[in-house]
């Protein structure tokens, strides 16, 4: 039992480093130009090795995303408010930092919405895509919107997973394009704050009872 323990752990440690090396070569070459054999030798394995985890370039992808968005959503902090409605407030404000302290994963995540329509996978790739992004990157929202329906900071009348589901997609949405644009997309950053500080009155005039 302890040995395939330890069996899973590696190879769980394994296939971390070969996403890892995936958003690298993605972040240098481009989704177009990085390929099996590219990944292989960044990672130092074989590509016989390589295919024992990955069939192919887009099962890579299709995983590497979602644990991207995972990974930068584990980064933001997470902040002992009075009630669930200040927490979430706090969370899209820590959100709006991420162009600056997570650039590379969010410039990684416009790339591939680039190209996601064109891209060539299976439908069961795409069905457990949708499940793992959807499961593991919008579930702290829902949950604190849940939850704070049960406290009573939230309103009743507005269902938890769209309206989760809604934030998320428009918060990550703007600091993704922010991240992407090698110079500011604002004249200044006054007006940032601005925009920041209006989005925040928007979710508590849309959520708070």
């Amino acid at each position: 039992m302890e040995r395939q323990k330890l069996f899973e752990k590696i190879r769980e440690e394994q296939k971390l480093r070969i996403l890892d090396s995936a958003k690298k070569l993605i972040l240098e070459k481009g989704i177009l130009d990085t390929t099996m054999k590219d990944i292989a030798q960044d990672c130092g394995i074989s590509r016989q090795a390589l295919y024992k985890y990955f069939d192919n370039f887009q099962e890579v992808l299709f995983t590497l995303i979602p644990y991207t968005f995972s990974e930068l959503q584990n980064l933001l902090i997470k902040h002992n408010a009075e009630n669930e409605l200040e927490e979430l407030i706090c969370f899209i404000n820590d959100m709006f930092k991420a162009p600056v302290n997570q650039r590379e994963s969010l410039v990684l995540i416009g790339i591939f919405d680039s190209f996601y329509s064109n891209l060539k996978a299976s439908d069961q790739l795409m069905k457990n895509y949708e499940k793992n992004f959807y499961a593991d990157n919008n579930s702290y929202i829902i949950e604190l919107i849940k939850c704070g329906q049960q406290s009573g900071c939230i309103r009743t009348d507005v269902d938890a997973v769209i309206a989760g589901l809604t934030i998320h997609e428009l918060f990550f949405s703007f600091v993704i394009r922010i991240a992407i644009l090698e110079t500011h997309p604002f004249s200044n950053r006054d007006r940032l704050f601005d925009i920041q500080n209006e989005c925040l009155i928007m979710v508590r005039r849309y959520l708070q009872k």
